[in-house]
């Protein structure tokens, strides 16, 4: 069955953004929620990839492609993980 943003979600978790610290470790979390504050949110990624580093809005969803968020950059809040 698809799966689409419009959708209720099953968890919601806070996100406190650490450098090393993965958040998204059991894979189930398919999106992240950005609250009340617009700014930068720097998704760190294993295997060797580079950073990701995105200018998001206030109250927006976006699909998690990474393993974590970064402390260092970040400066969007508050920051919630989704599984739909």
């Amino acid at each position: 069955m698809a799966q689409f943003i419009g959708g209720p979600a099953e968890k919601v978790e806070l996100v406190v953004p650490n450098d090393s610290d993965r958040v998204f470790t059991d894979s189930k979390f398919q999106w992240f929620y950005v609250g009340g504050t617009a700014g930068n949110v720097v998704i760190g990624r294993s295997g060797g990839l580079s950073d990701i580093t995105l200018a998001v809005a206030a109250n927006s969803y976006h699909p998690i492609v990474g393993t974590h968020i970064k402390n260092t950059g970040t400066t969007a809040t508050p920051i919630h993980a989704a599984r739909i």
